[in-house]
C-alpha cells in the first residue's frame, strides 16, 4: 500500500471503530461475593442500558467479544502531554482489536506522517520489572539506539511502563536528549491493551484534541503508559482490568503486514520491510512468541546473559535439536528462573518441544553475548548480519543473494556488501544489478553505483530513455527541481488541451496539416515511454509525475541559455516523436551508447546521440547531489565544459531555493565546481598549451554546441577567466595575428603612420599554432604514449599547408589586414575616434549651437551624421548572433551589459535634444538635454579603461564606492532634512516662499558641510542690513530678518550639526571606502579578467573602421549578406567546430588531464594531516579490537584450564575410591586427591 499525502486527525474518528461490550453476562464467581459484574470486567453500572437490559443468559455464557459487542467510532485519540516532558506530544488512538492492520498502516504513515521504515524491530520480554545487566542497558542505549537512527527503523513494544518496555522507554529517552536537530527522532510505538491501562480516562477524546496524561497512582493488572514512547495504538477488545490474547495477535498482524510493503518513500523501494525480533529476558510464554515468529519467518536478535528464557534460547542455540532433552531444559530453566518451582513432567515436555521448534530455525537466531558484544561490530551491523542470516540460501547464484543486496542498499552498509556479498563467490550478471541500481541512483547512493559499476553494470546498456525520465519522475515533491518540472508539465497540458480545442497548432499549419493524429501518436509515444505516467500527475492519487524529457529539457533552456542548443533537442520534435510512435517505442528502450566508445549510427541514422554519464551528471545536479554529480563527472567526458555547465545550473537553482540551508550547499557545489574546472584546465595548460586553446573554442556537441568560454561567461567563472590558460588566449585574439610582445610605442606609430607597417617594425607570428616539440616527438616514437601519437595529428593537421615562408605568407596586403583587423587595432581607432567625438560635441555646444534658421550648420550637421553611425552600430550589436544564440537571448544579453544601457541612454538624451532644439522655442531646452548628454557620453570614456591592467581593477574599486555611498546618503539625507527643517522652522517661522524655503531646507546644510556658514544670516549678533517687514523681504529689497528668539537653539543645532556630519558621518564614509577596498581589491583582478574577455568579444566581433567610417563596414556587411548569401568568419577565434576524430582524441587527451589531476588530489588528501591521523586511529581501533579478542581468547583458556583440572580432580577421585574398594584393610592410607581451588586451612 503506498502512501502519499497526509490525512487530518479527524480521519481516525470517521474511520476508526471499537467494540462496547453490547451483553451484559454475569461473573458468576463474582455475584457470590455480591459484586454485580460482568464477564468483560466492568460492573453494571458502566453498561449502557441496552446491555443491562440485556442480561438473560444461562449461567454457562462465556463472554465472547466478537458475540457480545457492538462497534461504535472511537472516542479516544489525538496527542496528549505528560507530566516532565514539556511540550512534547505523543500521539495515540484506541482501536479495535479487530482492526485491519491495513487500516493501522494507514494510522502511522498518512494520518501521524511517520516515514516508511527500512527495518521494523519488535522488542519482546519480560514484563515484570527486573534490573538490567550493565552491558544489557549499554546494548539499548547505545548500540541499539544508534542502530535505530542510521537504519531509520520503527521500535514496537507493549508500550506500558513496566519490565523491559520500561528500560526501551529510559533508553529513548536518554537518545531524545542527545541528538542532535538534524537527526530524525526515533519512532518507538507502543501497542497497548486498553483494558489494562491506568487512567485511561484521562485519555477519552472524541474531537482529537490535545489532552493531558497524568496517572497519580496504580495499582496492578493496571498500568500506565510509557511516556517516552512516541506513538501508541491502544487496542480494546471489551474487556478491562484483564489479560488478553487478542492484543497480541493485532501486534502480529500488523507486523507481518509491514513486512509486506517495501521500503523507502511511498513503498518505491525494491525490498519488503525487513522485522526483526529482539528479545531481551522474558518468561517462559514469550516462547511461543519467539516459535511463532521464527517459524513464520521472522529472525530473532536474542540478547544472552539479559535472564530469563534469553538465556535458555543462548544456551541451546549452538546444540542440535535432537541433542535437546527435558533435562537439559530442566537445568536451564533453573539457572535462569533460581526462584520459581520446577516445571512438571508435562509442563517440561511442552517447553522442551517448543525450544527444539525454535532451535530447528537456527538460521533465524542471532544470540549476542557479553564476550560477543565487547568485540562486536556496531549494533547495526550485528542487526544486519542477521538479517542476512536469515535470508541467506545455500547456492552462489546472484538470485539468492538479492535480498541481502537490497537489505544492505537500504542501510546503505557497502563496507558489508563488499565484504559478504561483492566477495568474489557469487556470479553476478548486470541485469542482476539493474533493479539495484536504479534504487542506489533514487535513494542518492552514490557509493553503491559506484560498486555495481565496478561490479559489471554497464551505464551506457542501462540508463535509458524510459528510465532517465523514471529518475526524474521520482524527483523529491519538495524539491526546486519538482517545482519546476511541474511548471513545464502544467503548461503543456495546456498547451495540449488549447491544441484540442482550437483544431491545430502553429506547427501543424506551417507542416500543412494532419498534426493532429502525429500530436496524438507522440503523446502516446511519450507515455509509453514514461510508464503511462501523464495521466497520473497528481501525487495524492498514488502515482508520479508524467515528465519527460520535453520538460527537462525546457529546464535546462532555462539555466544555459542559448548558449547551448536544447539538449533533449530530439525528443522535444515532433518528428522524432512521430518515429518513436511508429516503431512502438523501441527507440525509447534503446540502451545509450557508452561515451567511452566511438559511436557510429549506422544501424539508425535518426537516433540521436545518446551520453549517458553526462545525462546522469545533469540529473545529479539538478537535485543538488554533489557526491554523485562528482563520480558521473569523472566516469564521463567534457570535464571542463561539464563543470561549467554544472556550475550554471546551480547558479539558477540558488536562486530558487526557498531554504537557505539548501541554498548555501548549492553555492558550496558551486564554488567547488569552478575550482575543479581550474584544476583540469591547468593540467591541460601546463601539458599543452595549443591544445588547451583548441579545449576553450571548441563546440562541445555533448553540450549543444557550447564552448567552454560560452559557459563559462554565462556561469560568470571569474576564477576560470582569471586562469593563464584563458587569459593566454585572450591575449593572442586581442592581438591577432601580431606578435603579443609588440612594443606600444610600435602600435601607435604604425597606427599614426601607416606607411611605416612595411618597415618590419610590427613582428607578425608565423603560426598560430606550433608544431610539436622534437622531445615530444621522440617520446612518441619511443611508444611512451600512445595517446600522445594521436592528439599530435591533431596539430598536424592545424598546421598542414602552412609551410611558406614569411615573406610569401604576408604581402602587403596581407599586412595591412592582419594590422588593421586586430582587436587592439580595432580598439585604438574607436578610442581616438571616439575622443575626436567628444572634442567635436564639445565645439559645436559651445561654438557653433546655433538655433534655426541660422543653425544647425556644417559641424554639428557631421555631428549629427557621426551619432547616426553610432546608432548604426548599436543596432548591429544588439542584433549579432555568435553561434546557436537566439535573437531575444542577444538582445537581452545586449540590454543587461552596463555600458549598452549607458548607450542607449545617450542616443536617446542625443534624440531627445535633436528634436527639441529644431523648435525655436524650445531651443534653450534641446541645449539643456545636449549639455546632460554630453556628460553621458564623456562618462563612456570609463569603459576604455577596462582594458588596461592597472586601471581596470580599479574602475571596479570605484564602483563599489559609488554603492556604498548611495547608503551614505541615505543616512545623510535624514541628518540634513531634519536639521534644515528645525533651523528654518526657528529662523525663519513667517517666511512662505517655497523656493527660499527649499533652498534654505536643503541647499544651505549641505553647503555648511564644506564649511561654506553664512553665520551673518542665522547668528542674531551678526545680522546686519536686514528687515523685519516680511512683504520687503519678499519683494527682494533686504533681506528678512531671522527670528532671534530662542536663536541660541540654532547656534548648538549647527555646532551638532557640524560635529555629526564633518567628524561622525564623512569618518564613517571614509572606514566604509576603505572596508570596501580592502574587499574588492583581492578579487577586483579575477572581476577585471572576466569582464576583459566580453571587452575582447565585442571589439573582435566590431568592424575593422570606427565610427563614423564605420558605416561602409556596416554597407559591406550587408551587402556581403543579402546579395552573396555569405556569412561572417571572424568568430571562429572563439568557436571552432572539429572534425569527429579529431574531437574524440582532443576528448580523450582531457580525459587523461582529468586523471592526473584527480590522482594528484587523491595523494594530496592521503599525505595531509588529518589524513594521517584517521589512519592512525583505524589502525589503533585495530589493535584494541585485536586485544579485546586476545583477552577473551584468554578467558577461554583459562576456562578450558579450570575444566582441564576439574577433570583430573574427577578422575583421581574415582582412581581413589576404587582403590579404597578394593582395600578391605583399615589401616588404609591412601589421601585422597583435593579439589582444585580449594583452601585446605579453611576446609
Amino acid at each position: 500500500m503506498a502512501s502519499h499525502g497526509l490525512q487530518d486527525e479527524g480521519w481516525i474518528g470517521r474511520n476508526i471503530r471499537i467494540p462496547v461490550c453490547s451483553a451484559y453476562v454475569a461473573d458468576i464467581e463474582l455475584a457470590h461475593n455480591g459484586r454485580a459484574t460482568c464477564q468483560c470486567g466492568s460492573s453494571m453500572a458502566l453498561h449502557t442500558h441496552l446491555a443491562q437490559q440485556n442480561n438473560t443468559h444461562p449461567d454457562d455464557t462465556v463472554w465472547n467479544p466478537d458475540l457480545h459487542t457492538s462497534d461504535e467510532p472511537t472516542d479516544a485519540y489525538g496527542d496528549f502531554i505528560c507530566q516532565g516532558l514539556g511540550k512534547s506530544q505523543r500521539k495515540y488512538a484506541r482501536v479495535s482489536y479487530k482492526t485491519s492492520a491495513d487500516l493501522l498502516y494507514n494510522v502511522l504513515t498518512r494520518t501521524w506522517g511517520l516515514r516508511t521504515p527500512n527495518l521494523v524491530m519488535s522488542v519482546v520480554g519480560g514484563e515484570a520489572n527486573f534490573q538490567l545487566k550493565p552491558w544489557v542497558r549499554d546494548v539499548l542505549r547505545t548500540g541499539l539506539m544508534r542502530a535505530v537512527q542510521s537504519t531509520g527503523a520503527w521500535l514496537i513494544t507493549g508500550g506500558l511502563h513496566t519490565g523491559v518496555m520500561r528500560h526501551i522507554g529510559e533508553a529513548v529517552s536518554e537518545h531524545s536528549m542527545a541528538r542532535t536537530p538534524a537527526e530524525h527522532k526515533v519512532v518507538a510505538i507502543g501497542i497497548v491493551p486498553w483494558g489494562q491501562l491506568a487512567g485511561r480516562k484521562a485519555l477519552l477524546n472524541k474531537r482529537g484534541l490535545r489532552k493531558e496524561y497524568t496517572v497519580p497512582g496504580w495499582e496492578r493488572p493496571l498500568l500506565p503508559l510509557d511516556k517516552n514512547h512516541s506513538h501508541f495504538l491502544l487496542v480494546d477488545d471489551g474487556t478491562t482490568g484483564q489479560r488478553s490474547t487478542h492484543v497480541h495477535m493485532l501486534r502480529v498482524h500488523l507486523e507481518r503486514f509491514i513486512a509486506k510493503q517495501k521500503t523507502m518513500h511511498g513503498g518505491t523501494g525494491c525490498i519488503e520491510i525487513p522485522v526483526l525480533y529482539v528479545l531481551i529476558g522474558g518468561e517462559l510464554e514469550v516462547l511461543k512468541t519467539v516459535q511463532d515468529a521464527v517459524v513464520n519467518g521472522t529472525p530473532c536478535l536474542v540478547l544472552g546473559g539479559s535472564g530469563g528464557i534469553a538465556d535458555i534460547i543462548t544456551a541451546v542455540v549452538s546444540v542440535s535439536p535432537d541433542e535437546i532433552t527435558a533435562e537439559m531444559v530442566a537445568t536451564h530453566h533453573h539457572v535462569a528462573f533460581p526462584n520459581e518451582d520446577e516445571l512438571s513432567g508435562e509442563q517440561l515436555n511442552k517447553w522442551t518441544d517448543v525450544i527444539k521448534s525454535i532451535v530447528e530455525q537456527s538460521n533465524m537466531l542471532t544470540a549476542l553475548t557479553e564476550e560477543e558484544h565487547e568485540v562486536a561490530e556496531p549494533m547495526d551491523t550485528v542487526i544486519l548480519k542477521s538479517l542476512f542470516k536469515a535470508c541467506r540460501g545455500k547456492s552462489h547464484e546472484a538470485a539468492e543473494y538479492k535480498d541481502e543486496l537490497n537489505l544492505a542498499l537500504a542501510w546503505n552498509q557497502m563496507d558489508i556488501a563488499k565484504s559478504e556479498i561483492f566477495n568474489g563467490n557469487i556470479a553476478w550478471k548486470a541485469k542482476d544489478l539493474e533493479e539495484s541500481m536504479n534504487v542506489a541512483l533514487v535513494s542518492d547512493k552514490p557509493n553503491f553505483v559506484k560498486l555495481f559499476v565496478e561490479n559489471g553494470v554497464n551505464i551506457g546498456a542501462f540508463l535509458t530513455l524510459k528510465r532517465l525520465q523514471q529518475l526524474y519522475c521520482a524527483t523529491a515533491p519538495k524539491s526546486v527541481l519538482y517545482k519546476l518540472l511541474s511548471d513545464k508539465l502544467a503548461r503543456r497540458k495546456d498547451e495540449k488541451v488549447g491544441s484540442f480545442l482550437f483544431g491545430k497548432t502553429d506547427d501543424d499549419e506551417d507542416s500543412g496539416g494532419g498534426g493532429d493524429e502525429a500530436d496524438a501518436a507522440a503523446t502516446v509515444a511519450e507515455d509509453e515511454a514514461n510508464g503511462g505516467a501523464l495521466s497520473g500527475s497528481n501525487p495524492d492519487v498514488g502515482r508520479k509525475p508524467g515528465f519527460t524529457m520535453r520538460d527537462v529539457s525546457l529546464v535546462l533552456h532555462d539555466f544555459l541559455g542559448d548558449v547551448c542548443e536544447p539538449i533533449y533537442q530530439d525528443y522535444m520534435e515532433k518528428s522524432s516523436l512521430k518515429t518513436l510512435f511508429k516503431s512502438k517505442g523501441k527507440e525509447v528502450e534503446q540502451a545509450y551508447t557508452d561515451e567511452t566508445d566511438s559511436p557510429t549510427f549506422e544501424e539508425d541514422s535518426t537516433r540521436p546521440k545518446m551520453y549517458p554519464y553526462r545525462d546522469l551528471f545533469i540529473w545529479a545536479v539538478l537535485q543538488n547531489r554533489r557526491q554523485m554529480a562528482l563520480y558521473f563527472w569523472e566516469m564521463g567526458q567534457n570535464s571542463v565544459a561539464s563543470m561549467l555547465a554544472a556550475m550554471r545550473i546551480l547558479k539558477g537553482l540558488s536562486r530558487l531555493e526557498p531554504e537557505a540551508e539548501a541554498a548555501l550547499e548549492m553555492k558550496d557545489f558551486m564554488v567547488m565546481c569552478e575550482n575543479m574546472s581550474v584544476a583540469v584546465l591547468n593540467e591541460c595548460y601546463r601539458t599543452s598549451q595549443a591544445r588547451t586553446f583548441k579545449l576553450l573554442v571548441r563546440q562541445s556537441p555533448s553540450w549543444g554546441n557550447a564552448t567552454c568560454l560560452q559557459l563559462a561567461s554565462e556561469a560568470n567563472a571569474e576564477a576560470f577567466f582569471s586562469h593563464s590558460a584563458a587569459q593566454d588566449l585572450l591575449n593572442d585574439i586581442w592581438w591577432g595575428d601580431m606578435s603579443n610582445e609588440t612594443d606600444i610605442w610600435k602600435i601607435f606609430a604604425v597606427f599614426f603612420c601607416p606607411p611605416l607597417l612595411y618597415c618590419n617594425l610590427i613582428e607578425f607570428s608565423e603560426l598560430s599554432i606550433q608544431k610539436p616539440s622534437a622531445l615530444e616527438m621522440d617520446s612518441v616514437a619511443d611508444g611512451e604514449n600512445v595517446v600522445l601519437s594521436l592528439l599530435q595529428r591533431l596539430d598536424e593537421k592545424d598546421i598542414e599547408g602552412v609551410t611558406m615562408s614569411m615573406r610569401e605568407r604576408y604581402t602587403c596586403s596581407r599586412r595591412w589586414t592582419r594590422f588593421w583587423g586586430a582587436p587592439i587595432i580595432v580598439f585604438l581607432g574607436n578610442v581616438v575616434t571616439y575622443f575626436m567625438f567628444l572634442f567635436l560635441f564639445a565645439y559645436v555646444l559651445l561654438v557653433d549651437f546655433r538655433p534655426p534658421p541660422v543653425g544647425p550648420r556644417g559641424p554639428e550637421l557631421f555631428l549629427y551624421f557621426w551619432v547616426f553611425t553610432l546608432v548604426c552600430e548599436e543596432i548591429r550589436q544588439s542584433f549579432h548572433k555568435v553561434g546557436n544564440i537566439s535573437l531575444v537571448h542577444s538582445l537581452k544579453q545586449y540590454i543587461e551589459d552596463f555600458w549598452n544601457k549607458c548607450d542607449i541612454i545617450a542616443i536617446s538624451l542625443f534624440i531627445l535634444g535633436l528634436i527639441l532644439r529644431m523648435f525655436p522655442s524650445r531651443f534653450n531646452d534641446g541645449r539643456v538635454v545636449f549639455c546632460l548628454d554630453y556628460m553621458v557620453f564623456a562618462m563612456r570614456l570609463i569603459h576604455i579603461f577596462a582594458v588596461h591592467k592597472q586601471l581596470g581593477p580599479k574602475i571596479i574599486i570605484v564602483g563599489g564606492m559609488i554603492k556604498d555611498v548611495f547608503f551614505f546618503l541615505f543616512i545623510l539625507g535624514i541628518w540634513l532634512i531634519a536639521y534644515g527643517v528645525a533651523t528654518e522652522g526657528l529662523l525663519h517661522p513667517d517666511d512662505t516662499r517655497l523656493d527660499w524655503t527649499f533652498r534654505r531646507v536643503l541647499y544651505r546644510p549641505y553647503l555648511q558641510i564644506f564649511g561654506q556658514i553664512p553665520l551673518d544670516e542665522m547668528d542674531a549678533v551678526k545680522i546686519l542690513n536686514c528687515s523685519d517687514d516680511s512683504m520687503e523681504g519678499m519683494m527682494g529689497s533686504n533681506a528678512a530678518c531671522p527670528n532671534t528668539y530662542a536663536n541660541w537653539i540654532v547656534i548648538l543645532l549647527l555646532v551638532i550639526f557640524l560635529l555629526v556630519t564633518n567628524v561622525l558621518l564623512l569618518n564613517l564614509l571614509i572606514a566604509m571606502f576603505s572596508y570596501t577596498f580592502s574587499q574588492v581589491q583581492g578579487n577586483s583582478d579575477k572581476i577585471w579578467r572576466f569582464q576583459r574577455y566580453n571587452l575582447i568579444v565585442e571589439y573582435h566581433d566590431r568592424p575593422s573602421l570606427a565610427p563614423p567610417f564605420i558605416i561602409i563596414s556596416h554597407i559591406k556587411h550587408l551587402v556581403r549578406k543579402f546579395v552573396f548569401k555569405a556569412t561572417a568568419e571572424k568568430h571562429k577565434h572563439f568557436m571552432q567546430k572539429l572534425q569527429e576524430d579529431l574531437d574524440q582524441r582532443l576528448m580523450v587527451w582531457e580525459g587523461i588531464q582529468k586523471v592526473n589531476y584527480l590522482t594528484d588530489a587523491i595523494l594530496r588528501k592521503r599525505d595531509c594531516s588529518e589524513e594521517r591521523l584517521k589512519r592512525t586511529s583505524k589502525k589503533l581501533d585495530m589493535v584494541l579490537k585485536l586485544a579485546q579478542d586476545i583477552q577473551v581468547q584468554e578467558r577461554r583458556l583459562n576456562s578450558l584450564d579450570a575444566q582441564y583440572e576439574q577433570m583430573r580432580y574427577c578422575a583421581k577421585a574415582l582412581s581413589w575410591l576404587i582403590e579404597a574398594q578394593k582395600e578391605t584393610n583399615k589401616d588404609f592410607t591412601m589421601v585422597p586427591p583435593v579439589c582444585p581451588g580449594l583452601d585446605l586451612k579453611h576446609a
